[in-house]
């Protein structure tokens, strides 16, 4: 519902940081929302559709969620990063391997 709202905004004024805080915080902000879904469905067995089988920890989205809260402080913080600070999802997927090869050799 906000999102066309948000990307009006980065569309239309330049990058300050008022438009890359209403862009960054909307999107950071629907992502935080659904990792917090993910979480409740990999706690409780009843929510799932596979309730025997061993939950997936939802590990995409909390790193996703945690770079787009990075994005947003670096990128409403420092003018010069602006929306250059979303190029921090570009790691998301190296750190979740990473964070799945760490787990599994516990």
């Amino acid at each position: 519902m906000l999102v066309p709202f948000a990307t009006q905004v980065a569309g239309s004024f330049p990058p300050e940081p008022l438009a890359v805080l209403v862009y960054t915080g909307t999107v950071a902000l629907s992502a935080t929302c659904l990792s917090v879904i993910g979480l409740l469905v990999w706690r409780r067995p009843g929510l799932r559709r596979d309730a025997d089988e061993p939950p997936v920890p939802p590990l995409a989205s909390l790193v996703t969620s945690g770079a787009l809260v990075l994005a947003l402080l670096l990128g409403t913080l420092f003018q010069a990063v602006n929306y250059w600070a979303l190029l921090l999802l570009v790691l998301t997927a190296p750190i979740e391997s990473w964070l799945r090869r760490s787990r599994r050799s516990m």
